[in-house]
């Protein structure tokens, strides 16, 4: 069967050994990179700043 795109990882370019540390910590970052939880963070401090600003307002009618 043929392989369509990517690659099978055997014809990567010997790395650096002064680079193998930066590329285990960049390694790490990305493992933790929760784009959907940033997300949800950003939403919460939005919807937040919403409320503030109606609680701020009078309940009551205003004319």
């Amino acid at each position: 069967m043929q392989q369509i795109g990517g690659s099978d990882g055997k014809d990567q370019k010997p790395i650096d050994s002064r680079l193998i540390i930066p590329m285990q910590q960049l390694d790490q970052v990305r493992d933790k990179d929760a784009p959907a939880i940033l997300f949800q963070r950003m939403q919460a401090a939005q919807d937040g700043g919403q409320q503030q600003q109606s609680a701020q307002q009078p309940k009551g009618k205003n004319w």
